[in-house]
């Protein structure tokens, strides 16, 4: 898997990126990434700064914080125990990690065919594969104990 970023990684998802939302402690806004992604020297000094942090394996010190939301999750559903939460991070290390995670690293598993057959999260699969899937795995681990069940 390839630790650094290329000039046109960093520009491909920055030019594309949404202006109107802000995901920073350091008073970056997501337009300070999209105009510096138009700029060749700039954006190389961006993907520079983020592969040298992968290759060296310590964080910028602004990545460790984040702010944790708590959101309804259905709409007029504010029950205390059903909250959805998520964590708000820096603009780049958040894009940093969705490219390291999502794209990379998902890419060296299905090109090298280690992907577990329970991950279903995976291009070309639906919901039909994983309940099915699901539903077997679930039926076998029933046979395998002494618990009554019917299908």
């Amino acid at each position: 898997m390839a630790s650094y970023i290329t000039v046109e990684d960093f520009q491909y998802y920055w030019q594309g990126a949404n202006e109107q939302i802000s995901s920073s402690f350091i008073r970056l806004h997501m337009g300070h990434y999209k105009a510096v992604s138009f700029d060749p020297e700039l954006s190389a000094l961006h993907a520079c700064k983020l592969s040298l942090t992968a290759k060296v394996g310590l964080p910028l010190n602004c990545w460790g914080k984040c702010i944790t939301v708590l959101l309804e999750n259905n709409c007029g559903n504010n029950f205390v125990h059903r909250p959805r939460v998520i964590c708000l991070f820096e603009a780049d290390f958040n894009w940093w990690i969705t490219l390291l995670f999502a794209k990379q690293m998902m890419s060296d598993v299905a090109e090298q065919g280690v992907s577990p057959d329970e991950l279903f999260a995976k291009k070309g699969s639906n919901a039909m594969l994983s309940m099915t899937s699901l539903g077997s795995v679930w039926i076998d681990t029933l046979r395998k104990s002494v618990i009554l069940f019917s299908v």
